[in-house]
């Protein structure tokens, strides 16, 4: 299967959908993914917003408003463009969002199977013992 293909939308230079600059000398733009129109993207700023809100910019491609995932912010490596909403914007983009739901379904399974072994050997042993 073909992995899509992004490109830079000022110079059309193919990139990576992880990255968070263009890497044709030239142009050098800041780049993210919009989880929006889930295409490689540049932003315009829309609000500079107070000191504990993430700054509103919006899509160039789709027009819609977003802001910069909360996972970037804090250290991690991430271009993503979270979703910004009319009362509150979501903390993740939509990747870091997918892959924390994944992370948990897996951890939650685990902590289910265990709960559930636990249960079943003690209605075994209270079964046995009386």
């Amino acid at each position: 299967m073909e992995s899509r293909r992004f490109t830079c939308p000022r110079c059309g230079n193919e990139t990576s959908h992880h990255a968070a600059r263009c890497s044709n000398p030239d142009c050098r733009a800041e780049l993210g993914f919009c989880s929006f129109c889930r295409d490689v993207t540049t932003t315009s700023l829309v609000a500079a917003r107070s000191a504990i809100q993430r700054r509103l910019y919006r899509c160039d491609k789709c027009g819609e408003q977003v802001v910069h995932c909360s996972r970037n912010l804090v250290g991690g490596n991430c271009n993503g463009l979270a979703r910004a909403g009319k009362v509150r914007d979501h903390l993740l983009c939509d990747d870091c969002a997918d892959a924390l739901g994944a992370n948990l379904k897996q951890i939650g399974g685990g902590i289910a199977g265990v709960a559930l072994s636990l249960i079943l050997g003690g209605l075994f042993r209270r079964k046995q013992g009386g």
